[in-house]
């Protein structure tokens, strides 16, 4: 299996477990959104919708695979992502903590870009 294919399933799992832990939502007028775009290395889950008259868009998890790394875009899970990115096998060399400065990356065990 090619490190691509190998990536998105790790992904598609990680995704899906933490959309069952974390779909329960806040009301009847927020939902969970899942995203899973292999085609562009896009997944995400997303709360949408209205609290009162406050719009909700809040972004729990957003991870993108380009360039065979994964960049952690958003991660607000109880349970580290990278975390579980690491004990699927997937070396620290190929995820990005996008959410990080890039001159803040530098100072990590993690890739850079």
């Amino acid at each position: 299996m090619d490190k691509r294919l190998a990536y998105q399933t790790i992904i598609h799992q990680i995704v899906s477990q933490a959309a069952e832990q974390y779909g329960i939502g806040r009301g009847d007028h927020i939902e969970q959104v899942v995203v899973m775009d292999d085609q562009r290395g896009i997944y995400q889950i997303y709360e949408i919708g209205w609290n009162g008259h406050e719009r909700i868009k809040t972004p729990w998890l957003h991870v993108r695979l380009k360039n065979d790394k994964l960049w952690i875009e958003e991660d607000w899970t109880e349970e580290s992502v990278v975390e579980q990115l690491l004990a699927a096998g997937v070396p620290n060399d190929h995820i990005i903590l996008a959410f990080n400065p890039p001159d803040i990356r530098e100072l990590t065990e993690f890739a850079t870009a």
